[in-house]
C-alpha cells in the first residue's frame, strides 16, 4: 500500500468515526446500523419457520448480537439498545450472555458494569418468546464475566439450577443438531468446562473449540486498524460459504478500543457486512453490535 493510500485510508477512517454523533452515541437508525432504543423493522419472529427439518444448525445463517444485555454503563460499554425479547422480535437468533456469579444467581455483566438483568429474566424472556414461536431455537452462549461475589455457589451449580428449571427447553448436547431437532428451544454454546454437564471430555452443550470456526479479532487500537477489522470479518463470513464438516462458522463483528467505541466501529464494520453480504451464500453464524433491521434480515435470507 502507497503512502498515499495509507493517508487516504486514515483520513477516511477518521471521517467515520467523527461523523453523525462525534461525542456521545446518540440515536442513530439505518439499515445496517442502529442505537435506536425502539425496535424498527419487519417483525421476524417466526423466520425459522420455513428452515427445513433436516438442515443442521450449521448449515444456517444465523444472526446474533455480542454482549447481547450490554445496555448500560455509557459509550464504552454499550453494545446493544433493544431488549432481549425486542432483539428475538427482530429476527436474532445467538444470543452472548456474560454471567457473575452472585450467591445463587447470575447476574449479567460486560465487564465491571452490572446491566440490570439477572440470567433468570433473560431465560425467562426466551422461554416465554419460544411459548409462542415454536418453530423457532435459540443459541445461547454463556460465559463468566467478572469475578464471582464471595461466598458465590460454582458457576456451574448455579447454572444447572436455572436448567433444572426448564428441563424441557435447554439443548445441552455435545453435537451440533439438526433444525427439527431443537425448534422451540435453547441450544447451549459452553464458554465453560463442565457447564451443560458431563460428556466424555468434561464438556457439555456445543464448544468453541470443538463446533466453530471463531473470527474474534476485537482490539482496534487505532483507526489505522480498522480496515483490518473488516478483512478478518469479511474472511470468515466469506469462508462459511464453503463446506467445513461437522463445524459452524462464528463471526465477531463487534470492535473496541483507541480506533473506535463500540458504537463507531459497528457503525464502520456493520455497513461494509451489509453491502457485502448476498443471498446466494451461507454466511454461519454473524455476531454484531448495533445491527440495522435489513442488516439481521440480509444475514436471514444468505441461502436459508
Amino acid at each position: 500500500m502507497s503512502s498515499r493510500t495509507t493517508l487516504l485510508t486514515a483520513v477516511y477512517c477518521l471521517a467515520i468515526l467523527a461523523s453523525g454523533t462525534d461525542v456521545t452515541m446518540g440515536q442513530e437508525r439505518s439499515d445496517y446500523y442502529s442505537t435506536s432504543a425502539t425496535r424498527t423493522g419487519a417483525d421476524l419472529s417466526d423466520w425459522m419457520k420455513t428452515v427445513p427439518d433436516h438442515l443442521p444448525l450449521n448449515f444456517i445463517s444465523i444472526p446474533g448480537t455480542h454482549d447481547s444485555c450490554a445496555l448500560y454503563g455509557g459509550d464504552a460499554v454499550r453494545c446493544q439498545t433493544l431488549s432481549i425479547a425486542d432483539q428475538l422480535k427482530s429476527g436474532i437468533r445467538f444470543l452472548d450472555i456474560r454471567c457473575r456469579a452472585v450467591g445463587d444467581s447470575f447476574a449479567i455483566h460486560h465487564g465491571a458494569y452490572y446491566q440490570k438483568i439477572g440470567f433468570g429474566d433473560v431465560q425467562k424472556q426466551c422461554i416465554e418468546f419460544l411459548r409462542q414461536h415454536p418453530n423457532e431455537c435459540i443459541i445461547m452462549s454463556v460465559k463468566k464475566e467478572q469475578e464471582a461475589r464471595k461466598g458465590s455457589l460454582p458457576f456451574t451449580t448455579i447454572f444447572a439450577n436455572y436448567v433444572s428449571q426448564a428441563n424441557d427447553v435447554w439443548y445441552l448436547k455435545h453435537e451440533i443438531p439438526r433444525m427439527g431437532d431443537v425448534r422451540g428451544r435453547i441450544v447451549l454454546l459452553s464458554r465453560e468446562r463442565d457447564l451443560g454437564g458431563k460428556t466424555d471430555d468434561g464438556l457439555g452443550g456445543l464448544t468453541l473449540w470443538k463446533h466453530f470456526i471463531v473470527e474474534d479479532h476485537y482490539s482496534v487500537p487505532t483507526a489505522f486498524h480498522l480496515p483490518k477489522k473488516w478483512d478478518y470479518v469479511k474472511a470468515n463470513v466469506d469462508a462459511a460459504g464453503f463446506p467445513h464438516g461437522a463445524k459452524c462458522h462464528l463471526t465477531y463483528t463487534n470492535g473496541v478500543g483507541g480506533g473506535g467505541l463500540p458504537y463507531a466501529v459497528a457503525r464502520y464494520i456493520n455497513k461494509r457486512l451489509f453491502n457485502h453480504i448476498t443471498t446466494t451464500r451461507y454466511v454461519g453464524v454473524v455476531v454484531m453490535d448495533f445491527p440495522g433491521p435489513k442488516l439481521i434480515q440480509r444475514v436471514i435470507q444468505s441461502k436459508n
